[in-house]
């Protein structure tokens, strides 16, 4: 049956209405917590948005609009439903097997401490597997690991895990580097210090901010973190990427992620598969 005019009018002010509070409920997440969520891809937002509402069991999107003017814990609430954390050490094993087999030898060649970016960290499971590598390579160095979500943030200083989120580790790392802790559901693995001393967690959103101090990384991991955002925002951040890394230093993206062609032409493929890219030098990398 063909939708009448009429009926096709109320359709398209509804869905222009909707549009309209969600910049709303995006501008109440920025005026709170400074956070901007508008280069987000609009049906993320909207899935995202949706399903905090389902979990409050709210079904109006004006009402949750006035909620979350009221509430900062729920803008916080929001900002982790929206950058939906999925991660567990070691994940993507043959990632890790290449910086540790490709990387790590090139960064003990340096001669000094090097300095390793985790961007886009969540609750720490990648910066704190990455302080892992340095600390079996014996490379001095540390791990600055960022991300938006202050909530996952928290979860990660606490550097406790769930047995699951270990178990694609190596078997002897699992012994040295976590301290099983005794649990009445099941075990939870505190990280030891020797790895927590390498990483440093600080707030940071991709969108605005380059490296954290003055000095540039070796290796920089951002790993699905860029498929969220739209292509415009992803250049920029590519940009904040590259100007934070050494000239023949390393990156490191998510499989559903490739860079832009400006940022490609300073980049050198090094293995297309598991999206590891070398900063271009004027010398060819050898």
């Amino acid at each position: 049956m063909l939708q009448s005019p009429r009926m096709g009018h109320t359709q398209c002010a509804r869905d222009d209405d909707e549009a309209g509070l969600t910049d709303d409920i995006l501008q109440v997440v920025l005026r709170t917590a400074g956070v901007d969520f508008s280069g987000y891809r609009a049906q993320t937002v909207e899935r995202r948005i949706r399903n905090r509402m389902m979990a409050l069991g709210i079904d109006d999107l004006s009402t949750y609009h006035r909620f979350l003017r009221e509430s900062a814990d729920e803008v916080q609430s929001l900002i982790a439903r929206l950058t939906i954390k999925v991660s567990r050490f070691y994940r993507n094993p043959q990632v890790f097997d290449a910086i540790r087999s490709e990387v790590l030898p090139r960064l003990a060649q340096l001669g000094r401490p090097v300095r390793v970016w985790s961007a886009g960290c969540a609750r720490g499971e990648e910066a704190f597997t990455l302080a892992m590598l340095l600390e079996e390579a014996a490379i001095p160095g540390e791990v600055i690991a960022t991300d938006i979500d202050p909530l996952a943030l928290q979860v990660a200083r606490e550097a406790r895990f769930e047995a699951g989120l270990v178990s694609d580790l190596p078997s002897e790392w699992t012994t040295r580097f976590l301290e099983p802790i005794g649990h009445r559901a099941q075990t939870v693995y505190h990280v030891r210090e020797a790895i927590r001393t390498r990483v440093a967690f600080e707030h940071a959103d991709l969108t605005t901010a380059s490296s954290n101090g003055t000095l540039p990384f070796d290796l920089i991991c951002c790993r699905n973190a860029l498929i969220y955002w739209n292509a415009d925002v992803q250049r920029t951040i590519f940009g904040h990427l590259l100007s934070s890394l050494h000239q023949g230093g390393w990156l490191c993206l998510g499989e559903a992620e490739w860079p832009d062609r400006a940022s490609l032409s300073r980049l050198d493929v090094v293995a297309a598969r598991l999206r590891l890219f070398r900063h271009r030098t004027t010398e060819s990398p050898q």
